[in-house]
């Protein structure tokens, strides 16, 4: 975070002209600044915010002469409540980039469960129902997001789709402090059938090795498995590598108990094993405190969060770059909504491909009062 922080100081703004023609532009959207910065707390939460408001090119319009505020697409008012200000932000963010992306990134950190209940279309620790784990071994706690940080996109699940979505008024008496609803529309691709255990620390679980149909005889393993513990990519998105598939069958041979212990497969082989340590480095990253699961219709597989449930949707929601886990609920009038529990991997299914079968099979599209 450290270095994060330095790297987005010198990146922020940079100055134009010189003398009385000197200018500052500013380089980063407000939703950039509150994603990069999503580990770092503020004592009130609306600072997290307002603090880079100024800052952000999407943000306070300044006078050049006097470099004070003009006006803001996002006013700076500290008589809002929490809730009104953090659904303006994603409102905004959905906006201005017609990305759905911020719904799934975990950037509203630090708020106290007890000081307001936030829709799970705004993004925070307690709605990802993040736990403390042991993370002794390597220092990670989870995986890489699949989503990434805005503008270091690497899949494209909704092709060159834009958002579609609205905000509902909500009909409580205490509307205006209650929280909305985001209607957004896509395709619903399947439902998790099968789930294997949560990869604690990165160790490749038997139970996944069966799902993924692994044959022990034979030592073989289909292709799909192995491609989706590297979630289909190398690092940063990279080409994914020819040599993981041999990397991959290496780590099977070392494996004595039905797991592959990634981290103890780390420590064992010698430093010159330079690529099986760069693939492991690669699965650990993007399979820490996931689960694997097999749909019920088309027997798809693919990593989802901690969270993740028998029956939960996967969706493919326009504007968005990876498919959503979403969870069908019904209130108290017997309406249906949908909760958000989080991006997921699914194999055949990261770069456009839910949208060339809906057209070949005249799979209907849906809209979805995400709550």
């Amino acid at each position: 975070m450290a270095e994060r922080f330095i790297d987005i100081s010198m990146k922020i703004l940079r100055p134009i002209g010189s003398g009385k023609d000197r200018n500052v532009v500013r380089l980063m959207s407000l939703e950039a600044l509150v994603s990069y910065l999503h580990e770092l707390n503020s004592t009130d939460p609306l600072d997290r915010i307002y603090s880079v408001l100024a800052i952000s090119k999407d943000g306070t319009e300044l006078d050049t002469r006097t470099l004070l505020p003009r006006e803001a697409t996002l006013e700076i008012d500290y008589s809002k409540s929490t809730l009104e200000v953090y659904q303006e932000f994603v409102v905004h963010a959905i906006k201005t980039s017609q990305s759905l992306d911020i719904i799934c990134r975990d950037w509203a950190r630090g708020i106290p469960e007890t000081e307001v209940h936030l829709p799970t279309w705004v993004r925070s620790l307690q709605f990802s129902h993040q736990q403390t784990v042991n993370c002794d071994i390597s220092g990670r706690i989870e995986a890489d997001s699949l989503v990434g940080l805005p503008g270091q996109n690497y899949y494209n699940a909704s092709g060159r789709t834009e958002a579609t979505f609205y905000v509902g008024v909500c009909q409580s008496p205490n509307a205006h402090y209650a929280p909305r609803s985001l209607f957004v529309r896509g395709l619903r691709v399947d439902t998790i059938s099968n789930l294997g255990p949560r990869a604690g620390e990165g160790i490749i679980l038997q139970e996944w090795l069966e799902l993924g149909q692994y044959d022990p005889i034979l030592g073989e393993v289909p292709e799909a498995f192995w491609t989706t513990l590297v979630a289909g990519r190398g690092p940063k998105g990279s080409t994914l590598p020819s040599w993981y598939n041999r990397a991959f069958k290496f780590c099977l041979l070392c494996s004595t108990t039905g797991d592959i212990n990634t981290n103890r497969i780390i420590d064992m082989v010698p430093p010159q094993s330079s690529l099986i340590i760069d693939f492991l480095q690669r699965v650990q990253s993007v399979i820490w405190n996931r689960k694997f699961f097999v749909s019920s219709n088309n027997n798809y597989i693919g990593l989802a969060p901690r969270v993740a449930q028998v029956g939960d949707l996967i969706c493919i929601l326009y504007g968005c770059t990876v498919p959503v886990l979403l969870r069908r609920q019904e209130d108290i009038d017997g309406k249906e909504y949908f909760q958000v529990f989080g991006e997921s991997y699914v194999d055949r299914m990261m770069d456009g491909e839910a949208l060339a079968i809906t057209k070949a099979t005249g799979i209907g599209e849906e809209n979805f009062e995400l709550r």
